[in-house]
C-alpha cells in the first residue's frame, strides 16, 4: 500500500518545480508572462540582479501555480492518476505541453 506524501513534501516538489520552470529558457510562455508581470508588480529590488531575480523574489511570484500543484500532488486521486499532467495544465490554465509531465511525487 502506498502512503500518500505529506502536504509539506507535496509543497516542496510543487515550489522546487515552479523554480526550475521560471528559471526554463523553453518554459510555458504564458506562465512566463504572468511571472514577470508579478514579479514587476514587486517593484525594483534595489539590492538584487535586474535580470535575474533571486529565488526569495521568485517564490511569492510562482505560489499561486505551486498551491495548485500542492494541491494536486498531496490528492490520493491524482497522485497516480495518468491525467495529472493535463489537470495540472488545466489548473494553471494553460494548455498541456511536454514540459507540464510530472513525474511521480517523492514518498518519505
Amino acid at each position: 500500500m502506498a502512503y500518500p506524501p505529506s502536504t509539506d513534501m507535496a509543497y516542496v516538489d510543487a515550489r522546487d518545480r515552479a523554480l526550475k520552470w521560471f528559471a526554463s529558457e523553453t518554459g510555458c510562455p504564458p506562465l512566463r508572462q504572468r511571472w514577470d508581470r508579478r514579479l514587476d508588480g514587486l517593484g525594483e529590488d534595489p539590492f538584487g540582479d535586474p535580470y535575474r531575480p533571486s529565488d526569495a523574489r521568485i517564490e511569492p511570484v510562482t505560489y499561486p501555480e505551486v498551491v495548485v500543484l500542492t494541491g494536486l500532488f498531496a490528492s490520493p486521486h491524482w497522485r497516480e492518476h495518468s491525467h495529472l499532467p493535463a489537470e495540472a495544465a488545466r489548473g494553471l490554465g494553460i494548455a498541456p505541453q511536454k514540459w507540464v509531465a510530472i513525474p511521480k511525487t517523492r514518498r518519505s
